[in-house]
């Protein structure tokens, strides 16, 4: 169950860039691809997915949350040594 609960962290986390990318102009990229929904829209279509995700994490055993918020309380170290060794 382990590995399903970082999936689901991973996964929520990705529906949420993706929302996010869709508020953010940048007309010096151009689109690489169209999805034909707006952010309402697309956050509609994640709606569903992400339910049941968060469903799945509240059944998810007390050991694999916490490890799961562990993992994911160290993204930002592990960012910010990335950043530092460019």
């Amino acid at each position: 169950m382990l590995f399903t609960g970082r999936y689901c962290i991973a996964a929520l986390l990705e529906f949420a860039a993706f929302v996010k990318l869709r508020t953010m102009p940048q007309p010096e990229l151009g689109p690489r691809f169209v999805v034909p929904l707006g952010t309402i829209g697309s956050a509609l279509m994640l709606l569903p997915a992400a339910s049941f995700i968060v469903v799945v994490l509240i059944l998810a055993s007390p050991s694999t949350l916490l490890i799961g918020s562990a993992i994911l309380a160290m993204a930002p170290v592990g960012y910010v040594c990335g950043r530092v060794g460019e």
